[in-house]
């Protein structure tokens, strides 16, 4: 009698062991712990032209911490470690330069801006020692009083909720709430502006306070669909839409985003962004609507790249470069999903 019911234990046993392999491995498992982060070793018509820019980016960069971000980005995107692991010592070299941590509190929001794109860079390429160095560094520099609460903050707090669903749920309030303020700032210098006496760098001042609003959303509506808020997602599209007055995504971000000689405000990465996160949150409708709007918008920048001037040819690389990953990642992730 012992014997038999020792015999039915470990059919049991066995039974519980087989469904627990199945519900690990299942496709809807590995969909949701394995999702696309990169285009290492895939394929894509742009994929030589995109590692030419890359490697142009690069070259441009020198020691400014500003492009190497932009480089450390790119090539995590598309998988490229050597030319990442490069562009990563280099960036940490430059932003120490710029402010060595706990020494010089005056750039310390755009410290953390960057240090949120090595963050994400370094996710995208699954390089978990960055991850967990920068991660820290990041908090600390947020949590400082000293740091001011700017734009920086609020793009650094935008790359920190993009993290994951732990550092999501953490900074979601500040993310929101510092996105609020930006558009409440551009809110009230438009008011103050008297429409009739308008000038130049008035309308450079409301440009940047415009800009840097929309691009916190479009950090806050990124973050919520890497953790699957839909409520935040779709509020952080009614912000931007809001704004700018317009009734689409795709013309809040095209209008109120402005690619000129003078500066970019890289409209088609903004677009990119979104298109993935669309992707991400299987929100094909809103994932349709956006392709032709950022096609045409990565079709500007590349026209943009044969500026005579250096910077708007840089610039309109690096947009055109980070808007071309964002696209093709979102087919992959939607293919995948």
């Amino acid at each position: 009698m012992n014997k038999k019911l020792l015999i039915i234990a470990i059919f049991f046993i066995f039974v519980l062991l087989t469904l627990i392999a199945i519900w690990l491995f299942s496709p809807a498992k590995e969909s949701e712990s394995n999702i696309i982060k990169n285009l290492q070793n895939q394929d894509y018509a742009e994929r030589s032209t995109i590692t030419k820019n890359i490697h142009y980016l690069a070259e441009q960069a020198k020691h400014d911490e500003y492009r190497l971000s932009i480089v450390l980005l790119a090539s995590a995107q598309q998988g490229d470690e050597k030319i990442y692991r490069k562009a990563l010592l280099e960036t940490e070299d430059a932003l120490n330069a710029v402010n060595p941590l706990e020494k010089n509190v005056k750039h310390n929001s755009y410290i953390a801006w960057l240090l949120g794109r090595m963050l994400i860079a370094a996710d995208s390429i699954e390089d978990k020692t960055t991850i967990t160095k920068t991660l820290e560094k990041l908090k600390r520099l947020l949590a400082d009083n000293n740091t001011k609460k700017d734009a920086f903050t609020a793009w650094g707090w935008g790359y920190l909720a993009a993290l994951n669903k732990e550092e999501y749920s953490a900074a979601k309030n500040t993310l929101f709430a510092s996105a609020a303020a930006l558009s409440n700032s551009y809110q009230q210098t438009k008011r103050n502006i008297p429409t009739d006496t308008i000038n130049q760098q008035d309308k450079l001042t409301l440009q940047t306070k415009l800009s840097d609003a929309l691009w916190a959303w479009v950090m806050a509506a990124y973050a919520a669909a890497n953790a699957q808020d839909t409520e935040s997602f779709y509020f952080s599209l009614q912000q931007m839409q809001a704004l700018t007055g317009q009734t689409s995504t795709a013309t809040a971000l095209t209008s109120g985003l402005k690619r000129l000689s003078t500066s970019n405000d890289y409209p088609a990465w903004a677009l990119s962004i979104i298109h993935l996160a669309a992707a991400t949150i299987k929100h094909k409708d809103l994932y349709l609507a956006l392709e032709k709007p950022l096609v045409d918008a990565i079709q500007g920048a590349k026209e943009s790249m044969h500026a005579d001037n250096e910077k708007a040819a840089y610039n309109a690389t690096a947009e055109a470069t980070l808007a071309q990953l964002g696209f093709e990642l979102a087919r992959k992730r939607m293919l995948f999903r």
